[in-house]
């Protein structure tokens, strides 16, 4: 979904613009899930942020926030990039819940309303 990540035309600008750079990875805003991903090789880290974590299990069903906060401490070795995910205190209790059919019949309503 374009809502959690790049649009296409921004994610092929940007693979564009690194291509046959030296980059030992992208180190990105938070998506309230701490996650790493490889995109054409290049490591790409990500951060739960410090307000609230995502409960990746309830996808696609459902978009449930939860307790949790913490940090990504990267190093970079000789041999790449690694990367420590530093959790704060938390319960991981749901403290939102939000079915994603509520999500997709806005989104459906929004572009209905632009046409």
């Amino acid at each position: 979904m374009e809502w959690e990540t790049l649009s296409a035309g921004s994610t092929e600008a940007l693979h564009t613009a690194i291509k046959g750079a030296n980059i030992v990875g992208i180190l990105a805003g938070h998506i309230h899930m701490d996650r790493v991903s490889h995109w054409y090789s290049v490591p790409v880290v990500i951060g739960m942020g410090n307000h609230a974590g995502t409960d990746a299990l309830s996808f696609p069903r459902a978009f449930h926030m939860l307790d949790g906060s913490g940090l990504g401490v990267c190093t970079l070795y000789l041999s790449g990039l690694t990367t420590t995910f530093v959790p704060h205190p938390q319960t991981r209790e749901v403290r939102h819940m939000i079915d994603m059919q509520l999500i997709a019949d806005h989104i459906a309503a929004h572009r209905a309303a632009a046409e």
